[in-house]
């Protein structure tokens, strides 16, 4: 497990887009529509760069459409198969159904008992959605209109220690920091877009002490 993921580090979310699909011009089940070639990209782009910042996460949940799984493929990260959750709820499910996805996350997937950095790959608008509900900051947030394929949002916890702990009576819903939002960009670099850093306002995740 890498620094992060030790106990009481506080907790890493990363909120993905799926890949671009060929969906618009696909015959079949929307669930079966697969990843085009510049999807395919995105994604290994997206995989390394969550890669070489160190951001692997040690558990992933998955929408239940092939787009999602192949995005998730296509990032070639070490994620053991028991360590990946498909679900419905992250195909069709709305923003807060994201969150009480991830709330439950260590009683529904026992495998997810102390992972700290949890890897979310659904669709829009309810990822976005999910982004601006967890930070508090939506004039920050990317809009769900050009939450393009292939992007991340990276939120941090530094006081909670649980995933059930991202909503309580006594607080709420659990506030966490917008770190930074990134996507593919068209030369196959990935761009990021915005961050939460006050004078370093949009700076790359390891100049920020990631």
């Amino acid at each position: 497990m890498s620094e992060n993921t030790e106990q009481g580090k506080g907790l890493t979310l990363i909120l993905m887009r799926h890949c671009e699909d060929v969906r618009r011009g696909y015959e079949g089940n929307d669930k079966e529509s697969p990843l085009t070639d510049k999807g395919k990209t995105q994604a290994a782009a997206m995989g390394q760069y969550i890669d070489e910042l160190e951001m692997a996460p040690d558990f992933v949940l998955c929408a239940n459409c092939e787009r999602a799984k192949e995005t998730l493929k296509g990032m070639g990260l070490d994620v053991p198969e028991d360590q990946i959750a498909v679900t419905e709820d992250l195909y069709s499910g709305s923003a807060d159904e994201y969150i009480q996805k991830m709330q439950m996350l260590e009683m529904e997937y026992p495998k997810a008992a102390g992972a700290k950095k949890l890897l979310d790959i659904g669709r829009r608008p309810a990822g976005p959605e999910a982004v601006e509900e967890l930070t508090g900051h939506s004039d920050k947030a990317v809009p769900s209109e050009e939450y393009d394929h292939g992007t991340i949002s990276v939120i941090r916890f530094d006081d909670i220690d649980e995933w059930k702990s991202l909503f309580s009576r006594a607080k709420g819903l659990a506030k966490g920091t917008l770190l930074n939002v990134a996507q593919p960009g068209p030369d196959g670099q990935v761009v990021e877009l915005v961050g939460d850093q006050g004078p370093e306002y949009g700076a790359p995740l390891d100049e920020l002490g990631f």
